[in-house]
């Protein structure tokens, strides 16, 4: 099997120690066979050198997705001045605002909902033609995109993109997105398969449970702090930093404390994952999170991570995939992808992960 490995424009790794690698992705959710950088590349004369290239394109539709130019940023590894001068050069070559601001985000003109449909049809004509070149020259292998979470990216990633280069007649083609986006793109035949938490039973959908995972309460590293198991009661007496209501952890969070008749309070309600981690590093805030988040913080003792010692405070991690593809997984997938993947996963996880 020959996998189509992202170059260096699609994925950042990070060595850390002992046996981690983050993998980030940062392309679009759309069926690219190459990156944006390629695709850029190809393209260049084409575009004959005008102002409005396939990055501005790629960008511009990322941002409509998240609805958020922070976590559109967060996701293609750029900052979000970079990103934002991009969309601006963007609009004064168009001639118009493509993009309205709101107090949650940003979201399209009627002239930037234009732009985004054909967008997305230059986006996939390349694919198109790319599949129809390789079917032609005898290339043509079956295609699997998978949809991974960040956390899990973060931890297994690499391996991931080892493992699947064992098989001789498909290729494996990963993206990264949070779980409800994950769904959502299953949804509109976006991807193939994804590991996802935390799915409720979806029309159409078939999920298989594969295992829980604990989360922990998470806290500045100051040198003095406490490393024991911690109570939700407690952990809801702190200035807690989550994301909004769409998010799994706040979910969880707020159920296992309605079954305790708890208050929540959130102190903050950000925008990124990367903002609440900044909040706690600067030990502003507190939060909860997947150890697979936070792994690289604990390696440079950035945060300290305690146990929650509610075993109902937990996500379950689930392979989804269309009814459309049939009731079973077919044996490739398991074999190669589902069986290696929750092995790892739950070996970097140890205590804190129940197979299922």
């Amino acid at each position: 099997m020959s996998v189509i490995l992202p170059d260096a424009g699609d994925f950042n790794f990070a060595s850390r120690p002992a046996d981690l690698h983050a993998v980030t992705r940062t392309r679009p959710i759309q069926k690219l066979l190459l990156s944006p950088r390629k695709i850029f590349g190809l393209m260049s004369q084409a575009i004959g050198g005008g102002a409005v290239n396939l990055k501005q394109l790629i960008y511009f539709t990322k941002i409509i997705e998240h609805g958020n130019i922070t976590r559109a940023a967060e996701q293609l590894n750029l900052a979000q001045t970079a990103l934002g001068i991009q969309i601006r050069n963007l609009e004064e070559e168009v001639g118009v605002a493509l993009l309205e601001r709101h107090s949650r985000g940003v979201r399209p003109t009627r002239a930037g909902k234009i732009l985004e449909t054909h967008a997305y049809e230059i986006l996939q004509r390349i694919d198109t033609a790319l599949e129809e070149v390789r079917g032609a020259t005898g290339l043509e292998k079956k295609s699997f995109i998978i949809g991974v979470t960040p956390s899990i990216m973060r931890l297994v990633g690499a391996e991931l993109l080892t493992v699947s280069q064992t098989a001789d007649s498909a290729t494996f083609r990963f993206v990264e997105e949070l779980s409800f986006q994950l769904l959502a793109a299953l949804t509109r035949d976006e991807i193939d398969y994804a590991f996802a938490f935390n799915i409720d039973p979806t029309s159409g959908v078939c999920r298989e449970a594969l295992l829980e995972e604990r989360l922990y309460f998470v806290t500045a590293d100051d040198g003095e702090r406490d490393r024991s198991p911690i109570g939700l009661e407690e952990i809801l007496r702190t200035d807690l930093a989550l994301l909004s209501s769409r998010d799994i952890i706040w979910n969880i969070i707020h159920k296992a404390a309605a079954r305790r008749s708890l208050d929540v309070d959130v102190a903050f309600e950000v925008q990124s994952t990367g903002a609440i981690k900044a909040l706690v590093e600067r030990g502003v805030a507190t939060s909860v999170m997947p150890y697979g988040i936070i792994a690289q913080e604990l390696s440079r003792k950035a945060f300290v991570a305690r146990p929650i010692s509610e075993t109902d405070v937990v996500r379950t991690l689930y392979l989804i995939w269309s009814e459309k593809s049939g009731a079973d997984v077919p044996a490739k997938i398991r074999e190669l992808l589902l069986g290696p993947l929750v092995a790892l996963y739950s070996r970097r996880l140890g205590s804190q992960a129940r197979l299922l």
